[in-house]
């Protein structure tokens, strides 16, 4: 029976042909569950977490669609399924991974988790020792599953046409060169950086695992020669001995504009948690070292200037400068590791823990800090490196769907960008506020740090500009506030009211780094207090900026009236 299952040698009455036909209905009842089990990453990850609210998430659907397609076509050069499903063992190895990684994290097997696998041996032994039982469980159910489906499957046969795996490559190579050309016409990429972007988003499952293996084999011997240099770089930093616990947090933003939140003038309620936040001061005149997050993101974690970007490449970021000074440093992410992030991989790995949860919402971010801080063996001293999805273009991905305040069926689609991208920086005031409750509950001495990677265009005007890597009015501005703790208000009265003069002078993101290294009270090499809000020393110095690899002096001003109809409110707010 060509294109069948051959259901043993016939259903005649003969003796044993009933145990025959039994034993093959069983062998495709085996095949089906392995079958399954090798695409069901994708789907469980949309079961686990829901759809947002979304009837439609097309990358998930094209991860599901391209999931079932590998498996048959593989499948179409097999006459013996058993053969195949035994050259596959290491990829179920993959699956049994990804799977553990939807159901603890809410995430899947990306180059983020690859990275820290291939790279960081003590941090994968000590993962799988905190996650021993899970884990155990999840590789004995994968072996007792593939071993048995693999027996129950040995005398099963499929005779395909001889057509099938031809149409099955075409199949894919058209499904992938619609992905490409996607990337290509929405984003503007050229042919080889559309074929890698897939390739790096590539979350099929069995064999997206391979594509995602090779990204990140790609990554890391780009990044190898920044490892390097990074790692024998020393602060010589220091930190007056004590006891009170600290902790800080640096949340980084994206694509974060000022002059969107209301917090800053801006006409609809988009940071009406914040704006009733005590101890916090908004800057209104920030813009981004870099319209683009692979420069930005390094940037603003680093105390070299981004005149000297190959400083910024070579030398530790500040993460390195807590961690020489006796604090105990995560990074968390809700971005994925992939090429767009340029050196950012190199730059989290700085920190004694880190981990991912590519796709997910902000929340989870939220919810990890909180159980870093609610352990009862947590250090005394802490930094906390959140780094968010934010108002990352799709902007109606990036919030739950009681976050649609201001509708997305609207008129025009500079509306439709308008209104989802409003409603993403509402769900980030409330992510936000929570993170301050958070730390706030501790009650010591503590401080949140925000700052966004860079702006936004939103074809706010004739130009009909979107996105951002422009370098203009919409998307230099970057939103940036602090919050301090009444206990740290208490010990730095002074640094807490430099902070309060400071919040309408011209800055930049790379600012926030001198700022938290001062307020925490770390002697460094390359600490400037006359960059820091905090100092009381804070000085006036051109704001220098990369953009499509020139270096410039920023001269604009954004169109932020922070400083203007709020003032009163914020200085009551302040206490200022």
């Amino acid at each position: 029976m060509d294109g069948a299952t051959e259901l043993a040698a016939g259903m005649a009455p003969r003796a044993g042909g009933l145990r025959r036909v039994r034993a093959t209905w069983a062998g495709a009842a085996w095949l089906g569950l392995l079958v399954g089990v090798l695409v069901s990453p994708p789907i469980v990850y949309r079961l686990v977490l829901g759809s947002g609210g979304r009837l439609l998430d097309t990358a998930l659907l094209w991860s599901m669609g391209m999931s079932v397609l590998w498996v048959a076509t593989l499948h179409a050069f097999f006459r013996r399924p058993v053969w195949l499903h035994l050259l596959l063992a290491p990829l179920y190895f993959a699956v049994a991974m990804d799977l553990f990684l939807v159901f603890e994290f809410g995430s899947r097997l990306t180059t983020s988790y690859l990275s820290i696998i291939v790279t960081d041996h003590s941090e994968t032994g000590e993962f799988l020792h905190a996650y021993a039982r899970p884990v155990a469980i999840g590789v004995a159910l994968l072996v007792a599953t593939w071993g048995l489906g693999v027996w129950g499957i040995r005398r099963v046969e499929i005779r395909w046409p001889r057509w099938a795996p031809w149409l099955g490559i075409a199949l894919l190579v058209l499904g992938y060169g619609i992905a490409v050309a996607r990337q290509m016409r929405t984003h503007g990429m050229n042919v080889s950086r559309a074929v890698l972007d897939v390739a790096s988003h590539d979350y099929s499952s069995p064999v997206g695992a391979v594509s995602q293996l090779g990204v990140t084999a790609a990554l890391l011997a780009e990044t190898h020669r920044f490892l390097e240099a990074r790692r024998s770089f020393t602060f010589g930093a220091t930190k007056a001995p004590g006891d009170a616990p600290e902790v800080y947090v640096l949340a980084i933003g994206e694509s974060s504009r000022p002059d969107r939140w209301s917090l800053n003038g801006y006409a609809r309620e988009t940071t009406p948690r914040l704006a009733r936040t005590p101890n916090l001061v908004s800057f209104s005149d920030v813009v981004t070292t870099s319209p683009t997050t692979a420069y930005a993101v390094p940037s603003l974690l680093s105390l070299a200037p981004i005149s000297d970007w190959p400083a910024v490449q070579s030398q530790k970021s500040i993460i390195g400068a807590f961690r020489e000074a006796g604090f105990q440093t995560w990074w968390l992410s809700a971005q994925e590791v992939s090429h767009w992030g340029g050196i950012i991989p190199v730059v989290s790995e700085e920190a004694h823990r880190r981990r991912y949860y590519d796709r997910s919402l902000d929340q989870a971010l939220v919810d990890d800090l909180q159980r870093v801080l609610a352990d009862p063996d947590r250090p005394r001293r802490i930094l906390v490196v959140l780094h968010t999805r934010g108002s990352h273009f799709e902007f109606s991905t990036r919030y739950p769907a009681e976050y649609r305040v201001f509708p997305e069926k609207v008129a025009t689609h500079a509306e439709y960008l308008s209104n989802t991208y409003d409603n993403s920086v509402l769900y980030t005031d409330r992510i936000l506020s929570d993170v301050i409750e958070a730390v706030r509950a501790l009650k010591v001495r503590a401080a949140v740090v925000f700052v966004s990677d860079h702006g936004e265009n939103l074809m706010d005007d004739e130009r009909r500009l979107f996105g951002h890597a422009i370098g203009n009015e919409y998307d230099m501005p970057a939103a940036a506030f602090v919050w301090w703790s009444d206990e740290l208000a208490a010990a730095e009265p002074g640094k807490v009211e430099s902070a309060r003069r400071a919040r309408a002078a011209p800055l930049t993101v790379a600012h926030f780094a001198h700022s938290l290294v001062d307020l925490a009270g770390i002697e460094a090499r390359g600490l400037d207090a006359g960059k820091s809000v905090f100092s009381g020393r804070l000085r006036d110095e051109p704001r220098a900026y990369l953009s499509r690899g020139k270096l410039a002096e920023w001269r604009g001003a954004p169109r932020s009236t922070a400083a203007g109809a709020n003032a009163s409110r914020r200085e009551a707010r302040d206490g200022g």
